[in-house]
């Protein structure tokens, strides 16, 4: 089932891809990888008070409307690189938009083994948004 259709058939606001959920998959990813995803997850969901099974998921669709919604602030300086997702996720939930999760596979391939990520800053990077949002140091 696709994400649109998802969207469309749920009257979802927001449509999450999960390779952790039920029917979702992982071809070749590395288990340190997929400790930290589940963990990043997990604290996600805490500091959203929303149960979020893969947070960190690229595959996702929502609705422009969100995007239009004066509380969803997406051209902040602060929003420059990998805080920009989590942010709009964080304020979708807890703006109490129908947030929809849909399972999905992820293939990684041996030739591409390694993340983009780089160290603390760039895990900070995916934290910082629901942290500070909970926190309300951000908007």
């Amino acid at each position: 089932m696709a994400a649109l259709d998802t969207l469309l058939r749920e009257h979802a606001d927001y449509v999450q891809g999960s390779r952790w959920m039920i029917g979702g998959r992982i071809v070749g990813m590395v288990s340190s990888r997929q400790m930290g995803t589940r963990m990043y997850s997990l604290v996600f969901s805490i500091l959203a008070l929303r149960r979020v099974t893969d947070a960190t998921n690229g595959f996702r669709i929502f609705r422009s409307e969100l995007l239009a919604d004066p509380a969803v602030k997406i051209d902040q300086a602060w929003l420059s690189s990998y805080e920009l997702e989590p942010y709009v996720l964080y304020k979708a939930i807890r703006r109490g938009y129908r947030v929809v999760e849909v399972p999905v596979t992820v293939r990684y391939h041996a030739t591409e083994g390694f993340t983009k990520m780089r160290g603390m800053r760039d895990w900070w990077r995916l934290f910082r948004p629901a942290v500070l949002l909970r926190l309300g140091v951000k908007q």
